[in-house]
């Protein structure tokens, strides 16, 4: 059936090879000889024949919604899939066939691969959809502008854009023309119908926010007729403000938001300046390179020092007193440059205050008078001699005095730091060289290393001052008479130069700042001259505050970026020093397209923050030369026929969004003419082959918009056609789907081919009896299964077999069962099945049965069945004559030729034979040979093997058992087997056993179903191992510590096992005790071990050491009561926080001094407070002193005066001031005068109960 032109031709050719090499007699039976039954498996041969004549298929069902629509289609490998009708759902577009979730491809362009047979369900995709029709508006003639789409319930924006003025604005959707049902919500929610919305359209008005310098951008917001003003959210911010409100006015009051405007408005952010402003007082000191004579304007600075400050936006600032005052060593302040300035909110106020280099003389004297032939040096403080032209004289030895004094060796710059004089000038005068010694200077190189620098004569005394611009003398060392060299020391003060003297410049660091924008964001040190090219590469980081399109431009040496620094030829210079970053707004570019696609372009530089003047723009005309908006006309647009001009727009997207020429520009911009097809367009359906009125679609279109696909449902399909959907430039559209306006569109029915059936005839053949079996209406390719002979009707002969039915495709028979497979070529000749008949040979072998005796068993005993004759052979009979003449040979095979022998022979059907004969063969049924089981018990008897060994950290083992007896003769060891471990494995010291069970060991003989098994116990023993532990010993004199020795060890254990030990011992009292141990096992364990103890002695005798306890010493002025110091102790000798209780006595009243002795009772005790007297036996008692010095006491006498009279004066006034309380003494005033003079009114004193020693 599935065969073609080609099958048959091979099946002519294969009988045409028969005849020529068959005689004919050999044709005289069954013509049925030529086939052959592909059910069986009779060789390699018959295995080829029998191959399976269905080819692999694919099998298509087609469903709608669960229930198939039309036939189902098979393919077989390389052919294709006729596409089925199309199916229509209300409100559905149909997106095409999916098996699963890939979509299925019809026509002879898309052949099938086909390699296994396989059955797929096709499913029609719906997905549901509305549309809605954004019109254009509502004049005479609207059209669909944007059409949007998605399920009910779905929301869709209105976001639309129209093509409108700059100051229009859609204002509402409206579900009428007339603008009365609406407006619709944004978004608007899809109903269950497509639904237009007409748009009303109205003028509306900008407000434009102004921020001040510095200020955030708000972008200009446009106000809805209908609308209300809007609060900018966030505010905008400003460095060094708080925003307080808008206002129309610049300062005014504050704006109401939330009216509506009739206008363009313009406001005004209104500022509160802050009073915490950060500025930065930067300090210069004029550079060591100026010219002495420069003036202010020709004069230059470096880097001093910075400070921060803060002060109220836009307040006036100028040098502090302390700023005027600065202690700069060789500088003035400079009052005219120092000038005030104003403090901007962003930080980056830079307050100046310079410093002038003091200009310095040196006058050089010869014979004591000035304007000697060496003349005057003058130069900037810290300017070298080299820079104004000079050399230092070295024809002279030149001192502070005409007569000599301190010399000064030599200069290498105007440097007076530490020299005589008033800093600004010095005197020097010419003495003759008298000094022989070398006095060498030497500068530090960048690298560490010293250089000469001169080599000049002198003796005396050195003082070491500062010599070198940007070095600090710092060290020096001299020589000594025999040639050697002192150690380098600091060079401070002065130093004498006997035989020689070296001295050292350090070259001096400074820092180099990077100041950003308003704040230092970096500092380096630097040594004098040190190379600047590793920092070129450095970029700050963004300052806050500065917009993010600021790009950083560079370093330079000045805050108004007047000169770029130049990091590959400047050093650091003697002094700190600043550079400043530079930020500064990009270049914006506008590129500005001639066409709305294509044309060309042209490219604008603009200014950053600032607006594109209109007037600049290219300008724009119809395609009549008419001008539509004037600009520059070195560029034209020019709006093609039947277009409308818009305006000038940036581009979102695929959307064209109008543009404000007040918008400041602040990154690069694309602007677009805009103009739109203002032509209206249809779409027009055709039946395409069809009858039927074709649908139509009433609404006109703008170009880009989409339309809904319409129902072909009014349409009537062609004979043997159904509906595949509407064409339109080689796209199939679906009912319900949606297409694009490109101009007028026609959509054209697409129509596809039914696809054809075909039939199978049954016949019964000479060996039953029925009619013909037609089975119809089959799908072609389809594969089928083929019937049995009673589903066909048929009735079976007597004595027949069925043997299949015969294929007239390919002449070969099938069984019942058996898939095949159908097409339609010649269906009524090919496709035909013959049912197949033959008698059947039968053979059936006999039952027997045995006891077990080890002996094997046979039993050849046969019966023959063939149609209807039946022959009963006997016991070793296997030749057979049949009623047809047919021999029948029965070859016993298995058990049926070998015998059964154990109880594991059995099995049914074992009596097993092979049948030779050319009689059709049936299923011949084999007998049962068997042997039945001892049921006597059998005991056997296992041993478990035993060992002993000695622990060694390593794993023991003992294995296997031994069969010491089996009850029966005939059961032997090769008839169990053992399931168990036989092993027992120990590593720690122990005794392990075996543990074998009865259970481990399994009958493995079916000739046998009563066996024991006893198990005898063996064991392994691992018996501990011996170690010995030792610990050090010691002995000292007791000292209040511990005796201890921390030596501790083990011997013997096994490798790679540990334990730790710690020696525990300790003597502190005089005496003798064990070093004990404590020991962790670590890794090892303790029971694997027997433990021997080798202990050390530690031994403490008592101390030798002397101990001297001294009595406390005690003084006091003299006040009549006895001086005693019972307490104070001290003591030395003894161990750290080992103390002493001890008292001492002694008494002194009188002045003079006499022993504190500590006395007898004293108590030595530790740290515990515990008495260890007895453990020192050295003791020294040192006394102490009780001193009582003089009171101090005043004595005064009475003065006078008078004019001279011959007579003594006198003044009896006396006292004593000071006296101990309870003591007296008696005074007597003995002064006299008489003549004219003066003199001391003495006195006389006798000490009553006091004594004179104590005062």
């Amino acid at each position: 059936m599935y065969n073609h032109l080609r099958k048959k031709i091979a099946l002519v050719m294969a009988l045409l090879m028969f005849f020529s090499n068959v005689p004919f007699v050999a044709l005289a039976g069954s013509f049925t000889g030529l086939t052959q039954d592909v059910s069986k498996n009779e060789g390699s041969v018959s295995k080829i024949l029998a191959a399976n004549p269905v080819e692999d298929t694919h099998t298509y069902t087609f469903m709608v919604d669960g229930e198939q629509l039309g036939d189902k289609q098979i393919v077989k490998n390389g052919q294709h899939l006729v596409e089925p009708q199309a199916p229509e759902k209300p409100n559905y577009k149909f997106k095409g066939w999916y098996v699963g979730d890939e979509k299925v491809k019809f026509g002879e362009s898309n052949p099938i691969a086909v390699t296994s047979t396989e059955e797929f369900t096709a499913n029609a995709r719906f997905e549901e959809v509305y549309y809605v029709f954004f019109m254009d508006g509502t004049g005479s003639d609207p059209r669909v502008f944007t059409t949007k789409d998605g399920t009910a319930g779905d929301s869709v924006s209105t976001d639309v854009t129209l093509p409108i003025g700059s100051t229009q604005a859609v204002t509402g959707w409206y579900k009428d023309k007339d603008l009365t049902d609406g407006p619709v919500s944004d978004p608007y929610i899809i109903g269950t119908s497509n639904q237009t919305l007409w748009p009303k359209i109205e003028e509306g008005h900008y407000l434009y926010f102004v921020s001040g310098e510095n200020g955030t951008y708000i972008e200009p917001q446009f106000v809805l007729p209908t609308g209300t003003t809007t609060k900018p959210d966030p505010n905008p911010t400003r460095p060094g403000y708080t925003f307080s409100h808008w206002s129309t006015t610049q300062g005014g009051p504050a704006y109401s938001f939330g009216q509506p405007i009739t206008a363009d408005v313009t406001l005004y952010a209104v500022w509160t300046p802050k009073t915490d402003t950060s500025y930065t007082v930067v300090f210069w000191k004029q550079s060591v390179n100026d010219s002495q004579n420069a003036d202010d304007d020709a004069k230059t600075y470096d880097y001093a020092e910075s400070v921060v400050r803060t002060a109220e936006t836009g307040a006036t600032v100028s040098p502090t007193t302390p700023d005027r005052n600065k202690n700069y060593n060789g500088f003035k302040y400079n009052s005219a440059k120092s000038i005030s300035v104003t403090v901007k909110g962003d930080g980056t106020t830079i307050l100046n205050v310079y410093y002038d280099r003091n200009k310095l003389t040196i006058d050089f004297h010869r014979n004591g008078e000035y304007g000697a032939e060496d003349g005057e040096y003058t130069g900037l403080y810290g300017q070298t001699l080299a820079q104004n032209g000079y050399t230092w004289p070295s024809s002279h030895r030149w001192t502070r005095y005409d007569w000599g004094g301190t010399t000064l060796t030599f200069l290498d710059a105007f440097i007076f730091d530490g020299l005589w004089g008033n800093g600004i000038s010095i005197d020097l005068y010419a003495q003759s060289h008298s000094g022989t010694r070398d006095i060498v200077h030497y500068k530090e190189a960048l690298d560490g290393t010293w250089v000469e620098a001169i080599s000049l004569k002198g003796s005396g005394t050195f003082t070491f001052t500062n010599k070198y611009t940007g070095f600090t003398v710092s060290q020096y060392r001299t020589k000594r008479s025999n040639g050697t060299w002192t150690d380098w020391q600091s060079a401070t003060g002065s130093a004498s130069v006997n035989y020689g003297m070296e001295i050292r410049h350090a070259r001096n660091s400074y820092d180099l700042a990077f100041y950003n924008y308003n704040t230092t964001v970096r500092k380096e040190t630097l040594k004098f001259e040190a190379s600047l090219t590793e920092f070129a590469s450095y970029q700050p980081p963004r300052p806050a505050g500065l917009p993010e399109e600021y790009i950083f431009q560079g370093w330079y040496k000045d805050e108004a970026y007047s000169e770029s620094f130049n990091f590959a030829t400047e050093t650091m210079p003697s002094n700190d020093l600043m550079i400043y970053a530079e930020w500064a707004p990009p270049e914006v570019t506008a590129t500005i397209h001639l066409a709305l696609a294509g044309g060309g372009t042209v490219t604008k530089t603009l200014t950053y923050n600032q607006s594109i003047d209109p007037a600049t723009m290219p300008t724009v005309k119809d395609h009549n030369g008419n001008v539509l908006s004037q600009g520059d006309d070195s560029n034209i647009v020019t709006v093609p026929e039947n277009h409308k001009w818009i305006g000038w727009t940036t581009k979102v997207g695929a959307s064209y969004i109008s543009y404000n020429f007040s918008t400041l520009v602040l990154s690069d911009i694309e602007l677009y003419p805009y103009y739109v097809n203002n032509a209206p367009f249809t779409v027009t359906y055709n039946a395409g082959g069809g009858t039927g009125t074709p649908p139509e679609d009433s609404n006109q279109y703008a170009v880009g918009a989409y339309a809904d696909v319409k129902s072909a449902l009014g349409l009537t399909a062609p004979t043997d056609k159904v509906f595949l959907g509407w064409e339109n430039g080689g796209t199939i559209y679906q009912p319900g789907d949606k297409i694009q306006i490109t101009g007028n569109m026609t959509l054209t029915a697409q129509w596809g081919t039914v696809k054809d059936k075909t039939q199978v005839t049954y016949k019964p053949g000479i060996g039953a009896i029925g009619s013909d079996h037609v089975v119809d209406e089959m799908l072609i390719n389809q594969s089928f299964t083929l019937k049995n002979v009673g589903e066909c009707g048929f009735t079976a002969k007597p004595n027949y077999e069925f043997k299949g039915w015969l294929n007239a495709t390919d002449n070969k028979v099938y069984q019942p069962g058996v898939q095949l497979q159908v097409d339609d070529e010649n269906q009524g000749t090919q496709n035909i099945l013959t049912a197949q008949w033959a008698p059947i040979l039968t053979v059936t072998s006999g039952d027997k049965s045995w006891s077990y005796d080890g002996n094997s068993h046979t039993y050849k005993q046969y019966t023959l069945v063939y149609g209807d004759q039946t022959i009963i052979g006997d016991e070793g009979q296997t030749s057979f004559t049949m009623n047809d003449d047919k021999t029948v040979t029965i070859t016993p095979t298995g058990k049926g030729a070998s015998g059964v022998k154990t109880v594991s022979d059995n099995s049914d059907n074992n009596n097993t034979f092979t049948v030779s004969t050319t009689a059709e063969q049936g299923t011949h049924v084999f007998g049962t040979l068997s042997i039945t089981a001892v049921t006597d018990k059998v005991t056997v008897t296992i041993t478990e093997n035993s060992g002993t060994e000695l622990y060694d950290g390593s794993e023991k083992t003992v294995t296997g058992y031994t069969v010491t007896s089996i009850s029966n003769p005939l059961y032997t060891v090769d008839d169990f087997t053992f399931s168990g471990t036989a092993s027992v494995s120990g590593t720690n010291a122990g005794t392990y056993d075996m543990e074998l069970e009865p259970g481990d060991f399994t009958n493995n003989s079916a000739n046998f179903t009563n066996v024991t098994f006893v198990i005898v116990d063996g064991t392994l023993t691992i018996n501990p191992k011996a170690v010995t532990i030792s610990t050090g010993g010691g002995e000292k004199e007791y000292d209040g510590s511990a005796l201890t020795n921390a030596t501790v060890g083990i011997e013997g254990l096994v490798d790679g096992e540990s334990v730790t030990l710690t020696a525990t011992g300790s003597q502190t009292e005089v005496g003798i005790s064990d070093n004990t141990y404590d020991i962790e096992w670590d890794n090892a364990k303790e029971s694997n071990y027997t433990v021997t103890d080798n202990l050390g002695e530690l031994k403490v005798t008592t101390s030798a050491a002397e101990v001297i306890l001294t009595a406390p010493s005690d003084s006091k002025i003299y006040d009549g009561t006895a001086l005693t110091k019972t307490t104070g102790v001290t003591w030395t000798g003894l161990p750290a926080d080992f103390t002493v209780e001890a008292t001492a006595s002694g008494s002194q009243t009188d002045a003079g001094s006499s022993a504190n002795v500590v006395n007898d009772g004293y108590v030595i005790k530790d740290a515990g407070g515990n008495n260890k007297t007895a453990n020192f036996t050295d003791i020294t008692k040192v006394p102490g002193t009780l001193k009582v010095t003089p009171k101090p006491v005043t004595i005064s006498t009475g003065g006078g005066e008078k004019e001279y009279d011959g007579i003594a004066l006198t003044n009896a006034i006396v006292g004593i001031e000071g006296l101990v309380d309870g003591e007296s003494v008696t005074l007597a005033a003995s002064g006299s005068q008489t003549e004219v003079g003066s003199s001391a009114n003495t006195y006389s004193i006798t000490w009553d109960n006091a004594k004179a020693a104590n005062y």
